[in-house]
């Protein structure tokens, strides 16, 4: 009855020549659309998963029209029941008034729990994409991630954990024919036979070597870089903004490929985002931890990756 009201109420306004209020758009035509849209997305996905090789050709050439937008359908269902449960509540009141919180206020110290769950949540969403992108079949029979490195600087990588395993910093080449073992990813000169590259990933990778897992290891940088990515939102537009931030980062195709090559584009993301998160705090705390953290961070992308670091903080230091 409430609409049929307002209803006679917004006729009788136009007839009046006054302001006419927009009708509302009721639930059945929404549910009609999104089903409708999510069929035909669903068809053209599986038809494409029928004709690729597996998981990880299907992800690897995706089509724009369909599959970017599959996984904002498919998230958009538990939305509805979401916003259908919290509609007209205080629950659903305080539920966007934390989305919308920026950090430095009492409310939002209280909602500080709230906070850490949502990023610990981002964390754990990027570690079972990482294992699934490992767990994606190649071919008829071997999955992603059994497969041998592919790049050289892997190798590298992994000589250069072993090499710090062993407690040394290089090992000595052979003492008559060092030429026989000349490859890309080491230094063979001078008596010295050593990965080639920054220590930082190494010495990241070295504990996950010494446990047999060194993609786990990959796979941690992988949620520390969307946990930080996280934070750096909230400090920009609030809870919300990081929620979304972070999800993205943790769901991106290229973060879940990266977390299965062990290359130091991971580590180096452990470092700059949390020099993201801890300058952006410190711009707004001038607090002297704020500073040591964002160096920190900033210290270790560099001996991940020296120059990809000092692109990233050039603005910063700008």
């Amino acid at each position: 009855m409430g609409r049929l009201d307002d209803d006679r109420q917004a006729t009788r306004g136009k007839d009046a020549g006054g302001d006419v209020t927009a009708p509302h758009v009721g639930r059945w035509p929404q549910l009609i659309a999104f089903l409708v849209a999510l069929i035909l997305v669903v068809a053209a996905e599986m038809a494409r998963l029928q004709n690729a090789g597996g998981l990880g050709d299907w992800l690897a050439v995706f089509d724009p029209d369909t599959t970017l937008y599959l996984p904002l359908l498919i998230a958009a269902i538990p939305a509805w029941f979401l916003v259908r449960q919290r509609r007209g509540t205080a629950r659903r009141a305080a539920f966007r008034d934390w989305l919308s919180h920026r950090p430095g206020t009492a409310v939002v110290r209280r909602g500080e729990p709230a906070a850490w769950l949502a990023s610990l949540f981002v964390a754990a969403v990027s570690l079972a994409v990482s294992s699934a992108v490992a767990d994606a079949r190649v071919g008829d029979s071997e999955r992603f991630g059994n497969l041998p490195p592919a790049y050289h600087d892997e190798y590298s990588y992994l000589f250069q954990a072993q090499t710090f395993l062993a407690g040394r910093l290089t090992f000595p080449t052979h003492p008559t024919s060092p030429e026989y073992f000349d490859q890309m990813h080491v230094l063979n000169d001078d008596g010295v036979f050593a990965g080639r590259y920054f220590p930082g990933t190494a010495v990241w990778m070295a504990p996950f070597v010494a446990l047999g897992k060194p993609y786990w290891g990959h796979w941690l940088a992988g949620a520390c870089a969307a946990f930080f990515v996280f934070w750096a939102g909230r400090e920009l537009g609030g809870n919300g903004v990081g929620l979304l931030a972070g999800l993205l980062t943790a769901v991106s195709p290229g973060m879940a490929l990266f977390s299965n090559l062990l290359l130091a584009h991971h580590p180096t993301l452990v470092g700059l985002t949390l020099f993201l998160w801890a300058f952006l705090r410190l711009l707004r705390t001038s607090s002297r931890r704020d500073a040591l953290l964002a160096g920190c961070g900033l210290a270790f992308g560099m001996l991940c990756r020296p120059m990809t670091a000092a692109g990233f903080a050039a603005p910063f230091g700008v």
